[in-house]
């Protein structure tokens, strides 16, 4: 990724923390919530929820918790 797509990246997810979820110190953060269980944040974000959690930790956060959805081990499942 180039330097300037990083630094964009990284206002974004700055953005996100502090006005989009207004994260308090202490608070804990959880990306991903499921709407059903095998739901969560696409594999394919990874980048931008990196972003986000690092982000979530220079604002305080207690812990931040991820929950990935991966379509191909989803299928490696069922199969």
């Amino acid at each position: 990724m180039s330097a300037d797509f990083e630094y964009k990246l990284g206002k974004y997810a700055e953005v996100i923390v502090k006005s989009g979820l207004n994260l308090q110190p202490g608070q804990r953060l959880v990306i991903g919530v499921p709407l059903y269980e095998s739901m969560g944040v696409p594999i394919e974000l990874a980048p931008l929820v990196r972003r986000i959690a690092s982000e979530a930790y220079k604002a305080g956060a207690r812990y931040v918790d991820v929950i990935c959805n991966d379509d191909q081990l989803t299928l490696a499942r069922f199969q």
